[in-house]
């Protein structure tokens, strides 16, 4: 297990946001990140924290960050919940209605992967995802995006929109699936919608 990864529900970190005009949530690494506020309020730093509750108000996601391995990241939701998590190790639990904007996953160097699983319902964040595959450890497999366990096992419906190819830079566009929020994917190479 990856040193400092936890498990949910684990402990959890309530932030009264009443009295602010939101805040923004930088996550630095496994359960450990900061909430800095958009008044004049001083920032929360936290650690050893798996699970986010903010009340009162809705927080915005920093651009979430990842080395050079190849990583596997998941998405999925649990009671009304969006869970991530890398390599099976739990990363960050924070409740769907309290975010806003979309999630941005950096996936810097490596063949990574993001797996979205309906399996408790739609993990995607109102503003949607956006998944930058970035650099790649190999030509033929490269950054993936797979999304499964559908209602039902299918999607009524999935709208693939390729924006555009750069030659060695992957494949960028976004899919929606059952009218639900986007999500956004720039230098991949395989994509599983089924």
């Amino acid at each position: 297990a990856t040193p400092g990864a936890g498990t949910f529900p684990g402990d959890t970190l309530i932030v009264d946001l009443a009295g602010t005009t939101g805040a923004d949530v930088q996550v630095a690494s496994f359960g450990a990140g900061r909430f800095t506020f958009t008044s004049s309020h001083l920032p929360i730093d936290y650690v050893s924290t798996e699970t986010l509750d903010p009340l009162n108000g809705q927080v915005t996601l920093g651009n979430i960050p990842f080395g050079a391995a190849d990583d596997t990241l998941g998405l999925s939701a649990d009671s009304g919940d969006m869970i991530f998590s890398v390599d099976g190790n739990a990363a960050l639990r924070l409740p769907l209605a309290s975010i806003t904007g979309p999630l941005v996953l950096d996936a810097a160097g490596g063949d990574d992967e993001l797996i979205v699983d309906y399996t408790g319902g739609n993990p995607v964040p109102a503003d949607g995802v956006v998944f930058n595959g970035q650099t790649q450890n190999t030509g033929t497999d490269g950054d993936s995006l797979s999304i499964v366990n559908g209602p039902m096992t299918e999607f009524s419906t999935q709208v693939l929109t390729y924006t555009d190819t750069t030659t060695g830079q992957g494949n960028n566009g976004n899919i929606q699936i059952d009218g639900g929020p986007v999500i956004t994917y720039t230098g991949l190479e395989p994509i599983n919608a089924g």
